[in-house]
């Protein structure tokens, strides 16, 4: 899968390595919104039988 670089210019604009990749930056903020995302999407589709079992992801969020 490949991340439109256009949209990763807009989320890096004017932040600082700090504000992309500190405890509360911009990727930990992804990170959990893609999580929730995910999780919802998990609970929505539970019903169809074309799902196999969900696996835990981990993700490791760098520090300032």
């Amino acid at each position: 899968m490949s991340i439109d670089k256009d949209l990763l210019d807009r989320l890096m604009e004017g932040r600082s390595p700090g504000d992309l990749f500190g405890k509360s930056g911009i990727l930990a903020e992804l990170t959990k919104a893609l999580a929730e995302r995910n999780q919802a999407i998990g609970t929505a589709c539970k019903t169809r039988s074309n799902i196999g079992p969900r696996k835990r992801l981990r993700f490791a969020v760098v520090a300032e």
